[in-house]
């Protein structure tokens, strides 16, 4: 048995031998994995054989399986050499497509499919990847790299182009030709191409049509288009914005995005072209105005309103005479004696019917010629100049108190100028224009009543130096009690009846010489004596009167005959209803045309006026019954001026509003207002003073808000303009004091500032904006010969035909210039921002069509020379294969001459749970079996694969150095069997000698 034993050592040494051999021949195969020897022993024994005394039979080879340790990685020029650094085998599908195999041996080339194979023509399987480059790694297929595109020629359709368009660039006037380079400034050339990959020489040519100027800051270039040797014409292109959204226009020449208007936007029906460049005509909005005829009054000198009546009697009666004796001359002895005998007995209510229509007349002759022969006589005869004057007293303060009624933006006031009366010093135009502008502010605004609660506040007493102490009641025998309500005016007639009453007018005078007036700009009431020289006068009440400011003490009045204490209107009331309350009203005069002028306090086609005729009772009437003196004076009639649906005088304009800082304290908590900090100095337009609120401990910011509100509009100047319409407010979010004007012009002014923990202590200024805007102008066409107006149809194309036109929608689309690049003084271009688009162009041979987008958005005007910046556009022909990459993760890009960049597939990795189990079938290569297990699909880097590295192959994991030492211990085997066989031999030569 010896002999067999020593026998399968022989037979295993001889095994280990050549798979030594095997390992060292294949040290240079790429993706060799090495190969190892497993060896058993043989041991038979039986049931009955004592095991402890068995002797084993030899050796037997078990297996020879592979060691799939990384092999070391060798780096080539080729991009398809793969190499795996980690775990994993390539899939490879063997060459009639039936059999999968794997391998490591990543020397991989095309073949005439363009297949990735390997030298056997095996071919390297890939999953199918979107356009992120995510594999499918279960729709695999066979890795192909196209040596061309297919279908990946694109058409043009946007190009990209910045250019530099010199500044200083002349303005060329010629009919452009390209074949007359002295039409055209500059050009530019490139090619683009068709659907099928064709290519086309486009040439672009600018004209500088217009250089920048005060009424149009902006510079112009037109563009020519040619793609070969036809021209395209730009597309009439809507206007857009920045975002590039398009661009609608209202009749003030306001343009908004259709993100803003499209719920305003009505059907397609036909509309009036405008264009954005012609967006020139800017105007200032304006109020509603009425201008009067020349004045028939010598306003220049002025009217004494005080004194008018009595010098305009003396002239009718001095009328009524000359008109008296012509009327008795011319009616003969019978007519004379008949006057006579009618004159004897006239009345003077005849006297005073007769001078009163003579007063109320523009022409006095006329109408003094045209009284019956008895009354003027009767006024020769009888009346004296004091006479017509007394007469006509009651009729000349009517005709004050009912001048006419105005109408602003759909609220009244019913003008009474009576109150001039008062005035001993002349009114010229400019300053009877400012006193009625005062005044229509005064009565339109939000002036309050004063409210008398009790009778301790209807009471005041008088004492002049030298006399007792005179006491009066408001109202008399109708005394201010109870809550009565009444006007500053009112109250001021009360006192000044009660004055005339106390203090009667001394000869030859006919009014008291103490007169009673409320000073606006002091906010008090004035007591003025014109005793020569002014006797010292006291106020004071019998008990103390909170409503006048008045105690029982008294106060005695200064020089300027003021009470010293502010006395401001007292009720929560308004005179007006905050509804009807109108701000800003304006009445001016023309001194070279002797015109006044009337103007609503707000600008825009919404704003309106209305001069509206009344009689004496203040009731409306026709235009027979305007009241003289509105047309001697003013020269005013019957007019108005409505809301216009034309844009005829613009928009609203914008308040001033001043702001302040935030508060340093919380504004949402009740706090103090202490005397240091009480009082602001405030700035309105141009009327300035200091106001001061109470005093309290518990204010709340709605209290303090309507406080200091209340007293910033009770102020006042000296010549009686008052701040109305004020609006104070505080913002929650900034945490903010605002003030706001009623007023909205460039004139408009306001500042507060204070001390305190308001916030108000560096308040800024605020100005008020009188709002321009821009008469839309509807594009015509010249192109003809002849300017025609052009409309946009329903279908978006111009025509010049304008059936079917009605009226403007709110918001009508505008357009840009065709092929017109326009800049800004900067060098900015203005437009197109979304690009120039071309109208559809058709190539030759039935190649197709071309509509193209040029984007100039890049593009500059500045003093440098003409210089293309960047030019790129979408279209591309096919391409070639210029070159392949391959990712760590497999991914297996091409780019292609026309720029294309395509992700072909991602090369997948397999692994088994049992490598050592595949069966190895040549060229390093491995077929699954059962023992290895089914195969494990995944992608390079993920988990259990390694990485895929392009351009480097994977060498033999063989160790020469290990493989000889095998090598040495495989002979010493051999060798140590050999003789031990040799051993057998002998040793059974010499029992058959024994034998013999």
């Amino acid at each position: 048995m010896s002999f067999y034993t020593s026998l399968t050592g022989l037979n295993s040494a001889s095994a280990q031998l050549g798979v030594t051999s095997n390992n060292i021949a294949n040290v240079g195969t790429t993706g060799f994995k090495r190969s190892r020897a497993d060896f058993g022993d043989i041991f038979a024994t039986s049931p009955l054989q004592k095991s402890s005394s068995a002797i084993g039979q030899g050796v037997s080879l078990k297996q020879v399986s592979q060691e799939f340790s990384q092999g070391n990685i060798s780096f080539s020029s080729n991009t398809l050499d793969l190499a795996i650094s980690g775990d994993g085998f390539f899939p490879l599908k063997s060459a009639d497509g039936l059999q999968d195999v794997y391998t490591r041996n990543g020397a991989f080339m095309l073949n005439e499919q363009f297949n990735v194979v390997n030298s056997a023509g095996q071919r390297l399987m890939a999953a199918t990847v979107d356009s992120t480059g995510s594999a499918n790694v279960n729709e695999r297929v066979v890795l192909t790299i196209p040596q061309t595109t297919v279908g990946e020629a694109r058409e043009t359709s946007l190009v990209q182009l910045g250019v530099n368009f010199p500044a200083d660039a002349k303005v060329i006037t010629d009919p452009f030709s390209r074949t007359n380079a002295a039409s055209y400034n500059k050009s530019t050339a490139l090619t683009v191409y068709d659907a099928g990959g064709n290519g086309y020489l486009a040439t672009i040519y600018y004209v500088k049509t217009q250089n920048a100027t005060q009424g149009s800051p902006f510079n112009k270039w037109q563009t020519y288009v040619y793609i070969g040797e036809d021209e395209v014409k730009a597309s009439l292109m809507q206007a857009s914005d920045a975002a590039k959204e398009p661009l609608y226009v209202n009749k003030y020449g306001q343009t908004e995005p259709y993100s803003m208007v499209k719920d305003f936007l009505t059907n397609n029906s036909k509309t009036q072209m405008f264009s954005l460049d012609q967006l020139t005509d800017k105007q200032v909005s304006q109020a509603a105005n009425i201008d009067g005829v020349p004045s028939a009054k010598d306003l220049a000198a002025g009217i004494n309103f005080n004194t008018m009546w009595a010098t305009d009697n003396s002239t009718q009666a001095t009328a009524v005479r000359t008109a008296a004796a012509t009327a008795a001359t011319a009616a003969g002895t019978a007519a004379a004696t008949a006057a006579a005998s009618a004159a004897a007995t006239a009345s003077a209510a005849a006297i005073a019917a007769a001078t009163a229509a003579l007063m109320t007349s523009t022409d006095i002759a006329a109408a003094g010629a045209a009284a019956s022969a008895a009354v003027i006589l009767s006024a020769r005869t009888k009346a004296s100049d004091a006479v017509i004057a007394a007469a006509l007293a009651v009729p000349a303060t009517a005709s004050l108190k009912n001048m006419f009624k105005l109408e602003v933006d759909g609220s009244a006031v019913n003008v009474d100028l009576s109150y001039l009366q008062s005035r001993s010093t002349p009114l010229t135009g400019t300053a009877l224009a400012s006193e009625l502008t005062n005044y229509l502010n005064r009565k339109f605004g939000d002036e309050r009543y004063f409210e008398f609660p009790d009778a301790a506040s209807n009471k005041f007493t008088l004492t002049v130096a030298g006399g007792t102490a005179q006491a009066m009641t408001l109202g008399g025998t109708t005394p201010f009690t109870s809550g009565v309500k009444k006007t500053t005016d009112e109250v001021v007639a009360a006192m000044q009846a009660e004055v005339n009453i106390t203090f009667p007018p001394v000869s030859p005078s006919t009014v008291s010489p103490i007169t009673v007036s409320y000073d606006w700009a002091a906010r008090t009431f004035k007591f003025a004596d014109s005793t020569v020289p002014p006797r010292a006068i006291t106020v004071s009440a019998p008990a103390v009167n909170g409503v006048l400011g008045l105690t029982i003490a008294g106060v005695k009045l200064g020089d300027d005959s003021l009470l010293p204490n502010q006395i401001t209107p007292n009720s929560e009331s308004f005179i007006r209803p905050e509804v009807d309350q109108r701000f800003g009203m304006k009445v001016t005069y023309n001194t070279g045309e002797k015109t006044f002028s009337f103007a609503s306090g707000t600008t825009g086609d919404t704003s309106t006026i209305s001069i509206i005729p009344i009689d004496a009772a203040g009731a409306e009437t026709d235009q027979a019954g305007l009241n003289p003196l509105a047309l001697s004076i003013f020269g005013l009639k019957k007019e108005g001026v409505v809301a216009s649906d034309l844009a005829l005088r613009g928009i609203t304009s914008k308040p001033a509003v001043a702001y302040g800082t935030s508060p340093s304290i919380n504004m949402n908590n009740n706090f103090s207002v202490t005397a240091e900090n009480n009082s602001f100095i405030v700035t309105v337009d141009d009327v300035r003073g200091t106001v001061t609120i109470p005093v309290g401990a518990d204010y709340s910011l709605a209290r303090f808000k309507k406080e200091l509100q209340t007293q910033i509009n009770l102020l006042a100047d000296n010549t009686g303009k008052t701040v109305n319409g004020v609006v104070v407010d505080f913002d929650p979010v900034s945490e903010k004091f605002s003030f706001t004007t009623s007023t909205a012009t460039s004139a408009s002014f306001i500042k507060v500032t204070g001390k305190g923990p308001w916030g108000l202590e560096e308040t800024q200024s605020g100005l008020g904006v009188t709002s321009g805007w821009i008469k839309p102008t509807q594009f015509t066409d010249s192109s003809s010969g002849t300017n025609k107006l052009v409309y946009i149809d329903e279908f978006g194309k111009e025509t010049s035909n304008g059936d079917g036109f009605k009226t403007a929608p709110v918001w009508t689309p505008i357009y840009l210039d065709k092929g017109e690049l326009t800049f800004d003084t900067g060098g900015n271009l203005v437009s197109p921002l979304a690009g120039s688009q071309l109208e559809t162009v058709f190539l030759q041979d039935g190649k197709g069509a071309l509509t193209i987008n040029i984007n100039y958005s890049k593009s500059t005007q500045y003093t440098s020379p003409f210089a293309v910046l960047s030019q790129t556009q979408d279209g591309a022909p096919e391409g070639d294969l210029v070159g392949v990459t391959i990712g760590n993760d497999g991914l297996v890009s091409a780019s292609y001459s026309n720029g294309t960049q395509k992700s072909l597939a991602k090369i997948l990795l397999v692994n088994f749970s049992n490598p050592t189990g595949l069966r190895q079938v040549g060229d390093s290569s491995f077929l699954s079996s059962a023992a290895s297990g089914n195969a494990i699909l995944g992608t390079a880097g993920g988990a259990g694969f390694g990485t895929i590295r392009a351009g480097a192959t994977e060498r033999s994991n063989v160790d020469l150095t290990a493989e000889l030492v095998d090598l040495i211990t495989a002979q010493r085997n051999f060798q140590a069997n050999a003789k031990a066989i040799e051993t057998s031999t002998t040793m059974t030569q010499a029992i058959i000698n024994i034998r013999g």
